[in-house]
């Protein structure tokens, strides 16, 4: 898996909340039909949608997640490295020993790796972590509202069958 960051331009995305997915980031209304999926064996389960031909994140949806945990405090977010557009290149599934999804008040990360990152690059309201060795180690979703986050919550526990 290669992670090309191109810094030439600002990126816009947007947090959408919509039934089903507790967690949907949209940087582009365009088509996408190229996915990179991390799945893991307790059916955990991120996809990011990828544009055709460049491959750079259109969409991130949370299609699936059973281990999560509720802070009722704020995100500490990391300095980032760089900023601009993120794209992605190498297969299109990575399975993940370890899948963990943590929810603030203000944001989310959902951790990929046990890793310790090194490297942080932020690509519109998402802040990607990177190891040593730039594997993927975390996604940060940033500057989401109370009723976002009411939203991930919700939608967490409902497909979880919690109380």
């Amino acid at each position: 898996m290669k992670f090309i960051f191109d810094t030439s331009e600002e990126v816009i995305s947007h947090f959408e909340r919509e039934d089903f997915f507790s967690i949907r980031v949209v940087f582009s209304d365009e088509l996408c039909n190229h996915y990179l999926y991390f799945k893991n064996e307790d059916k955990n389960d991120l996809e990011f949608s990828l544009h055709p031909i460049r491959f750079h994140i259109k969409k991130i949806l949370m299609i699936c997640c059973n281990n999560y945990e509720f802070k009722y405090e704020k995100m500490k977010l990391p300095v980032v490295d760089k900023k601009g557009k993120v794209i992605i290149k190498g297969a299109s599934k990575v399975n993940c020993s370890y899948f963990n999804t943590i929810v603030y008040n203000d944001g989310g990360r959902i951790d990929l790796s046990e890793s310790e990152p090194i490297k942080y690059f932020q690509t519109g309201q998402l802040i990607l972590s990177f190891d040593s060795k730039e594997k993927l180690v975390s996604v940060y979703i940033t500057n989401l509202t109370e009723k976002d986050i009411e939203h991930v919550k919700e939608e967490l526990k409902l497909h979880n069958n919690h109380k």
